[in-house]
C-alpha cells in the first residue's frame, strides 16, 4: 500500500473487505473486462453482500487493524501494472500473485492459497485428501487443482487449470460443478451399505 498508494486495494479479511479506495475507484478496476464479465462481476459483487462489510476509503492503519487473508486490485494503467508485478516478482518469496482472472491481481503470502486451506479443511474434518474433490477454473486455483486426486476443472476455465485438474468438465454457465457433484454423490450414494 505505501509502494502503490494510488492502487486501489480490496484487502480482505474474515469479517470483510477494507477497500483503500472510493468505491468509484473500486468499480473503475473493472472497466478492463469485456462486457459479459463486467455483468457477471457485477451479479457477483451483488451477491457477496451478505458474506461481511465492504468499506471504502480506509487509511493502511484501518487496514492492518484487521487480520487479512489477501489482497485483490485492478490496475487499469498498463505501465502501473508493470511496476506491480515487478515489485511482486521482487517480492516472490513472500508473495504470491495467482489470480482467476488475468486482469485482476489476487494476492497472498506464499504458502496460503486453497489447497493448503481445503487440506486443513479435509483434516479437521476427518476426511482423507483422497475422499476430497475440488473445482476450479482460474490461476487462484492451481495449487489446489494440482494437490488433489479428484481435481475437476470447468470447460470456460484458462488451460493451466485444465492441465493442473486433469479432468475437465462442462463450462460454469451450464452449472457444470453442481451437476458433476451430484452425479458423483448419486453414484457413491450406490455404493455405500447402511446398516
Amino acid at each position: 500500500m505505501r509502494s502503490f498508494p494510488h492502487v486501489c486495494f480490496d484487502c480482505v479479511a474474515p469479517e470483510g473487505s477494507y477497500i483503500t479506495g472510493t468505491r468509484e475507484d473500486h468499480e473503475a478496476g473493472f472497466r478492463r473486462d469485456g462486457l459479459v464479465r463486467r455483468i457477471v462481476m457485477r451479479g457477483m459483487r451483488q451477491r457477496r453482500g451478505g458474506g461481511g462489510e465492504r468499506r471504502f476509503s480506509q487509511s493502511m492503519g484501518e487496514v492492518l487493524a484487521h487480520e487479512i487473508c489477501k489482497v485483490n486490485c485492478r490496475v487499469s494503467d498498463d505501465g502501473l501494472e508493470r511496476e506491480l508485478k515487478a515489485y511482486l516478482a521482487e517480492h516472490s518469496d513472500t508473495l504470491v500473485n495467482a489470480p482467476f482472472n488475468p486482469v485482476m491481481f489476487e494476492i497472498t503470502q506464499v504458502g496460503v492459497n486453497k489447497g493448503a486451506s481445503v487440506a486443513w479443511l479435509s483434516e479437521h474434518l476427518g476426511y482423507a485428501e483422497s475422499e476430497v474433490a475440488v473445482y476450479g477454473d482460474g490461476g487462484n486455483d492451481l495449487v489446489m487443482l494440482e494437490r488433489f486426486e479428484h481435481a475437476y476443472a470447468t470447460a470456460n476455465g484458462s488451460d493451466e487449470a485444465k492441465r493442473a485438474a486433469g479432468t475437465v468438465i462442462g463450462p460454469c454457465y451450464l452449472h457444470a460443478v453442481p451437476r458433476h457433484m451430484l452425479r458423483t454423490l448419486r453414484r457413491e450414494r450406490g455404493r455405500v451399505v447402511i446398516e
